[in-house]
Formats: C-alpha cells, sequence, structure tokens
C-alpha cells in the first residue's frame, strides 16, 4: 500500500518559534496516535500510517462538519490518500513486528471541500486563532491570574485541553507570568511568542454579590474578535469551586464556538463572483491587504487579476447576498462602493475614505 509523505520536514520555524506564534492549520491534524503490528516493522508502520490517515481525516471531517459528519459515507483507507497532501511523524517506536506511534497528517482543502459540496454539506471555512488564555479570578477586591489559589487557574490547568477547538493553554504560572499578567494586556501579550499563540484571551471570572458571579471573554489583539466577546452570569454559593469554574469556563468556550461556526459557516448557494478595485502604492501595501483578506472567511475564495498601481483588481467568489459581504467588510474597516452596474466596485479602507 502506497503511503503518502512528507517530503523532508521543514524545520526553520521552529528556530525562530520564540518571535513568531504558529497559526492554526485548518486542514492539519496533529496528535493521531498510530499502532499496527504485521510480519515486519515495516509492513506494520506501513498499516499504522494508512489507519492513521483515516482516523485523521475523520477527525477532520468532524472539525469542519461536525452536524453532519454521521450522515457522510465513511470512507476506507485507500480512498482517503487522494485527499492527502502529506504525513509527518511526530514521535515513533518499532520492534520487530510492531510500529507505534503518532503521527500530523496535512489534508488539501480544495479535494476536502468538494467532497463535502458533493454531499451537499457546509463546513467551516476558517479556523479560529489560537489562544493563550489568562485568567482572573476577582472577588472582594483581590485579583488572582495564575496564582495556584485561583479556582479558574486550577480548573483550566488541571483539565489540560480545555478548549481544544480554539488549541488554547494557559501559561505555566511561573514568577515572571504572574507579574506580566498583573501588568495588564500589553504586558501579558509578551508571553504569546513565547507560547507560539495568536490571540491573547482574558476569561474574567468576577464575584458580584451574594451567589452571583460573572464570567467573561475579551481579547488582545481584538481584530477579527469581536463576536467571540461573552459575559455570562451564574449563582454558586458552595461546594468545589474549582468545578464550579471549569463548567463556566466550558460554557464561556462553548459559547464562542457556536458563534465561530454560525460566523464562518460555508453556504450550498451558488458561488457569485465580485470585481474588487483596491488602491495600493506598492507591492508591499498590496501584500499587507492580501495577508489581511486571508482572514476574510465570508470570500470562498479570491484571486489577484491585475496590479495597476496605484491600483490593483481582484476577483472575488461568495455565497449569500451582497449586503451581508458590505456589512462584514464594514466591520473589519473597508467601505464597498458598488458600481452602478455590473458585479464590482471599489474597496476602500475606511480611515483614508473618512480622510478624503
Amino acid at each position: 500500500m502506497k503511503i503518502k509523505t512528507i517530503l523532508g520536514i521543514v524545520i526553520a520555524c521552529c528556530g525562530v518559534a520564540f518571535v513568531c506564534p504558529v497559526k492554526a492549520n485548518l486542514y492539519r491534524v496533529e496528535n493521531v496516535a498510530v499502532s499496527a503490528e504485521s510480519t515486519s516493522a515495516l509492513a506494520a508502520k506501513d498499516a499504522a500510517l494508512a489507519s492513521g490517515q483515516l482516523t485523521a481525516f475523520n477527525r477532520l471531517v468532524a472539525r469542519l462538519a461536525p452536524q453532519s459528519f454521521s450522515s457522510l459515507p465513511q470512507l476506507s483507507a485507500e480512498e482517503v490518500l487522494p485527499y492527502v497532501v502529506g504525513v509527518s511523524i511526530e514521535n515513533e517506536k518499532t520492534t520487530a513486528t510492531k510500529y507505534m506511534g503518532s503521527i500530523a497528517v496535512e489534508f488539501n482543502p480544495s479535494a476536502v471541500k468538494k467532497f463535502l459540496q458533493t454531499e451537499n454539506v457546509t463546513y467551516l471555512k476558517a479556523q479560529p486563532p489560537t489562544l493563550l488564555v489568562i485568567p482572573e479570578y476577582v472577588k472582594d477586591g483581590v485579583v488572582l491570574t495564575l496564582e495556584s489559589e485561583s479556582p479558574l487557574y486550577a480548573a483550566l490547568k488541571n483539565k489540560g485541553s480545555f478548549a481544544p477547538f480554539y488549541q488554547a493553554v494557559v501559561p505555566a504560572g511561573t514568577e515572571d507570568e504572574i507579574a506580566l499578567t498583573h501588568q495588564g494586556v500589553a504586558f501579558a501579550a509578551d508571553l504569546l511568542p513565547r507560547y507560539q499563540k495568536e490571540r491573547l484571551m482574558i476569561l474574567r471570572l468576577e464575584h458580584e454579590g451574594d451567589d452571583f458571579w460573572q464570567i467573561s471573554s475579551s481579547f488582545y489583539p481584538e481584530k477579527n474578535m469581536q463576536h467571540q466577546k461573552v459575559v455570562k452570569r451564574f449563582k454558586f454559593s458552595s461546594g468545589d469551586s474549582s468545578l464550579a469554574a471549569a463548567q463556566m469556563a466550558d460554557a464561556v468556550f462553548k459559547s464562542m464556538e457556536a458563534s465561530w461556526r454560525t460566523d464562518t459557516m460555508s453556504s450550498l448557494a451558488d458561488d457569485q463572483t465580485l470585481y474588487l478595485r483596491i488602491r495600493v502604492n506598492s507591492l508591499s501595501d498590496w501584500l499587507v491587504v492580501e495577508n489581511e483578506m486571508k482572514a476574510w472567511s465570508f470570500f470562498e475564495q479570491y484571486t489577484l487579476k491585475g496590479l495597476f498601481l496605484p491600483q490593483i483588481l481582484v476577483e472575488a467568489t461568495y455565497k449569500g447576498d451582497l449586503e451581508t459581504i458590505q456589512q462584514k467588510l464594514q466591520e473589519r474597516g473597508w467601505l464597498f462602493n458598488r458600481d452602478a452596474s455590473g458585479t464590482s466596485g471599489t474597496l476602500t479602507r475606511i480611515q483614508e475614505y473618512e480622510q478624503e
């Protein structure tokens, strides 16, 4: 059986991990445990990797379309191969006849999307930023963050994988980390490169009085996270405070995930095409805009059609109505002025438009 593997694992980024947060890859599935026994170590490895790729594919589909996963056709290990871009070995152990380890599998986004579209299934189009969570436990005027006395920090740290959708973690709780978190978000944000996360999330649990508590989420930087802010109130009087804190936090993360999925699910409607004229002064300006557009999940895809400084032409496809696209662009700081006829228009940063 032919197994696809990545030819040479690129590790250059690891050398600069302390200065560069790692962005989540929606179509990469990591930490897939594999094991098999056969007539030889090589045969066992082939069998284990084949089984692992199938497991990874099922995990990917469950991530993209959890509501439809059970109704989709179950593919075999052979049928999954065309969707695989590559496999990297995370760790492995062999004997004469056994193979054990874990792998990461990367899939072809276009092929997977086509599979889901053929089955008339909507799917998640964009993965949320990875999170470094700073818990704030506030009671009687005292604020605890990463101290061991905080029930909220203890709950998250002990659980480990408390928000897998966001690949969220809490800091280790060293003295310097505790000091940074008490100096404000701008200082705590210095921890992002250390943990290779994209956003800082402040999860604040505050005693309001009597038996009532409020838990809320905020983010730094806030870009594209406005709809992820959650505020909930609970009643808690006695019992295991760590368990109660864990349940409150879980409610916040579930609400956040539901909101993200609502905002970034694909549509079964046919693609529509839009031509955007965007003012840029240089190629480097366009690269900045392009990097921003990568986070715009309301476009199915976009293609640079021409670079005619000081303007570029971009072809974008979308589903649904144009009014919704205009609103989502405005939320991200862009004004779309549609031409009087046709499916084209100009896209201008709101700040630049107001200065004119």
